[in-house]
Protein backbone atom coordinates (compact mmCIF):
# COMPACT_ATOMS: atom_id res chain seq x y z
CA UNK A 1 0.00 0.00 0.00
CA UNK A 2 2.34 2.67 -1.10
CA UNK A 3 -0.01 5.08 -2.69
CA UNK A 4 0.31 8.62 -1.26
CA UNK A 5 -2.41 11.67 -2.12
CA UNK A 6 -1.26 14.85 -0.14
CA UNK A 7 0.35 15.99 2.87
CA UNK A 8 -2.66 15.74 4.52
CA UNK A 9 -3.73 11.94 3.81
CA UNK A 10 -1.41 9.51 3.11
CA UNK A 11 -1.83 5.25 2.81
CA UNK A 12 -0.02 3.07 5.10
CA UNK A 13 2.91 0.95 4.25
CA UNK A 14 2.66 -2.68 4.93
CA UNK A 15 5.52 -2.54 7.58
CA UNK A 16 3.04 -0.37 9.33
CA UNK A 17 -0.15 -2.77 9.27
CA UNK A 18 -0.45 -6.06 11.33
CA UNK A 19 -3.50 -7.43 9.82
CA UNK A 20 -4.95 -10.31 12.54
CA UNK A 21 -8.31 -11.35 11.06
CA UNK A 22 -9.73 -11.21 7.69
CA UNK A 23 -13.29 -12.83 7.66
CA UNK A 24 -16.43 -13.06 5.09
CA UNK A 25 -19.62 -12.73 7.39
CA UNK A 26 -22.85 -13.69 6.21
CA UNK A 27 -23.79 -10.69 4.38
CA UNK A 28 -21.07 -11.55 2.22
CA UNK A 29 -19.32 -8.35 3.85
CA UNK A 30 -15.99 -8.88 4.70
CA UNK A 31 -14.46 -7.95 8.32
CA UNK A 32 -10.62 -6.99 8.34
CA UNK A 33 -8.99 -6.68 11.93
CA UNK A 34 -6.04 -4.72 12.02
CA UNK A 35 -3.61 -2.55 13.71
CA UNK A 36 -0.74 0.02 13.03
CA UNK A 37 2.11 1.33 14.48
CA UNK A 38 2.13 4.08 17.36
CA UNK A 39 2.26 7.39 15.73
CA UNK A 40 2.07 10.85 17.53
CA UNK A 41 0.91 12.80 14.81
CA UNK A 42 -1.33 9.81 12.41
CA UNK A 43 -3.85 7.74 13.06
CA UNK A 44 -5.44 5.21 10.84
CA UNK A 45 -9.58 6.01 10.78
CA UNK A 46 -10.71 3.80 7.55
CA UNK A 47 -9.82 2.04 4.50
CA UNK A 48 -10.66 2.41 0.98
CA UNK A 49 -11.21 0.34 -1.69
CA UNK A 50 -10.72 -0.25 -5.70
CA UNK A 51 -12.03 -2.17 -8.06
CA UNK A 52 -9.90 -4.08 -9.77
CA UNK A 53 -9.58 -6.73 -12.44
CA UNK A 54 -8.61 -9.85 -9.75
CA UNK A 55 -11.48 -8.39 -7.13
CA UNK A 56 -11.17 -5.28 -4.77
CA UNK A 57 -7.69 -3.68 -3.78
CA UNK A 58 -7.86 -2.60 0.20
CA UNK A 59 -5.95 0.87 1.07
CA UNK A 60 -5.42 1.82 4.75
CA UNK A 61 -5.24 5.43 5.22
CA UNK A 62 -3.80 7.76 7.61
CA UNK A 63 -4.22 11.03 8.45
CA UNK A 64 -2.54 13.31 10.68
CA UNK A 65 -4.08 13.63 14.05
CA UNK A 66 -5.78 17.61 13.53
CA UNK A 67 -7.58 16.44 10.24
CA UNK A 68 -11.08 16.02 10.14
CA UNK A 69 -11.50 13.37 7.28
CA UNK A 70 -14.73 11.77 5.73
CA UNK A 71 -14.60 7.99 6.30
CA UNK A 72 -15.86 5.51 3.80
CA UNK A 73 -15.59 2.79 5.65
CA UNK A 74 -14.73 3.88 9.22
CA UNK A 75 -13.05 1.49 11.96
CA UNK A 76 -14.04 0.84 15.60
CA UNK A 77 -12.04 0.18 18.25
CA UNK A 78 -11.14 -3.91 19.21
CA UNK A 79 -9.46 -4.19 22.49
CA UNK A 80 -8.28 -7.84 23.64
CA UNK A 81 -6.30 -7.17 27.18
CA UNK A 82 -3.80 -4.68 26.20
CA UNK A 83 -3.73 -4.90 22.77
CA UNK A 84 -6.18 -2.25 20.92
CA UNK A 85 -7.10 -3.24 17.43
CA UNK A 86 -8.54 -1.69 14.33
CA UNK A 87 -12.07 -3.44 12.72
CA UNK A 88 -13.21 -2.14 9.48
CA UNK A 89 -16.31 -3.82 8.22
CA UNK A 90 -16.33 -3.53 3.79
CA UNK A 91 -19.31 -4.32 1.67
CA UNK A 92 -18.74 -7.18 -0.33
CA UNK A 93 -20.64 -9.24 -3.63
CA UNK A 94 -18.26 -11.93 -2.74
CA UNK A 95 -15.11 -10.36 -4.50
CA UNK A 96 -11.27 -11.47 -3.50
CA UNK A 97 -9.87 -8.57 -1.21
CA UNK A 98 -6.11 -8.18 -2.05
CA UNK A 99 -3.38 -5.34 -0.76
CA UNK A 100 -0.46 -3.98 -2.40
CA UNK A 101 3.21 -4.73 -1.47
CA UNK A 102 4.66 -2.67 -3.92
CA UNK A 103 3.96 -3.67 -7.32
CA UNK A 104 2.72 -6.99 -6.28
CA UNK A 105 -1.04 -7.59 -5.14
CA UNK A 106 -0.81 -10.03 -1.95
CA UNK A 107 -4.23 -11.80 -1.49
CA UNK A 108 -6.25 -11.42 1.88
CA UNK A 109 -9.45 -13.21 1.08
CA UNK A 110 -10.49 -15.50 -1.66
CA UNK A 111 -13.49 -15.20 -4.04
CA UNK A 112 -16.87 -16.55 -2.21
CA UNK A 113 -17.16 -19.79 -3.34
CA UNK A 114 -13.76 -20.83 -4.82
Amino acid sequence: MVISSSAAKVSCQNEQITVKDVERMKDTSVQIVYRTITESMWYCPRAEIKKIAEGLELTFIRVKNNKKQKVEHLRKILREGTKVWNVVTIPSNGEAFFIRNGKNLVKLLREEGN
